[in-house]
């Protein structure tokens, strides 16, 4: 806000939500892109940035009320700022999507699943280095 001159608007469904360090770098970087995009490009007045822990999902969605962007603008080949953010988006198992949104403007919407702790322990697991050596109880 105080860099653009944008208003903006944070909420969240929860006071503290608790991600792997992967998933919060990679959710904060989509922001920090999205958000520089509209900076430059938008000629917006207001963003909202809205961050919502669901049942086994984290959704990250981005509005601004500006100019929007054509659909040729976001398959440009040099579109790097957009494909970055779906890659990251895709690398956690995640989806990006980009619409007009519903004040004219542009929706960025990403959604990622969270790991289960029970997928965190098969996962743990699988990555542990095999144990080398006589079993425990030998003699």
């Amino acid at each position: 806000a105080r860099q653009a001159g944008i208003e903006c608007q944070f909420i969240s469904n929860r006071q503290h939500i608790d991600l792997e360090l992967d998933q919060a770098t990679s959710l904060f970087r989509i922001a920090q892109e999205a958000l520089t995009n509209i900076a430059k490009h938008a000629q917006a007045s207001k963003v909202s940035v809205r961050l919502a822990r669901q049942r086994q999902h984290i959704s990250l969605s981005i509005a601004d009320n500006g100019v929007g962007m054509r659909l040729s603008d976001r398959a440009k080949p040099q579109s790097f700022g957009i494909r970055g953010m779906a890659e990251r988006a895709a690398a956690l198992g995640g989806t990006l999507s980009l619409v007009d949104g519903p004040d004219g403007g542009t929706l960025l919407s990403i959604k990622i699943r969270l790991t289960t702790p029970r997928e965190a322990i098969i996962a743990a697991a699988a990555s542990a280095p095999a144990h080398s050596g006589p079993p425990p109880d030998a003699a």
